[in-house]
């Protein structure tokens, strides 16, 4: 089985390092030929842009309950290079999160696509800010 994940981040204010910002999940797996989706959006509070990236794909992941494909495309640089390179500099407990759940699949690969076919639903819904609001610790 194969599971698309589309991931769209939101970022409020213009500190990179400390913040609040949102983002969309949409997992898409094709049956028979028939996309069923599942959709998730959080917001959070205190936290960096660079870390809300990384905590969608980690929450993204959460969803997953048996091995498969997988390919998550996200709007992040940061995610997919640092995925790339096998680093994990700061947020080093997200990254070690997302090593965990990444080696209970058969493959996972992170893809940079900021543009992907769910990533104007997915802005409009994040816009409309219908979702919960955590605070970071």
């Amino acid at each position: 089985m194969k599971i698309d994940i589309y991931i769209i981040t939101l970022w409020k204010g213009t500190n990179f390092a400390k913040g609040s910002g949102a983002y969309g999940i949409l997992l898409e797996v094709v049956k028979d030929g028939t996309p069923y989706t599942k959709e998730h959006y959080a917001g959070w509070e205190n936290l960096s842009y660079p870390k809300l990236q990384l905590r969608a794909v980690v929450d993204a992941l959460s969803y997953v309950t048996r091995p498969c494909d997988i390919k998550v495309h996200i709007d992040s640089g940061y995610v997919t290079g640092n995925w790339e390179t096998k680093k994990s500099g700061k947020n080093a407990d997200l990254w070690e999160a997302l090593r965990q759940k990444a080696m209970k699949m058969d493959n996972v690969e992170i893809v940079f696509d900021g543009k992907h076919e769910y990533a104007s639903y997915l802005t409009r819904q994040l816009e409309a800010g219908n979702y919960p609001t955590i605070k970071d610790q």
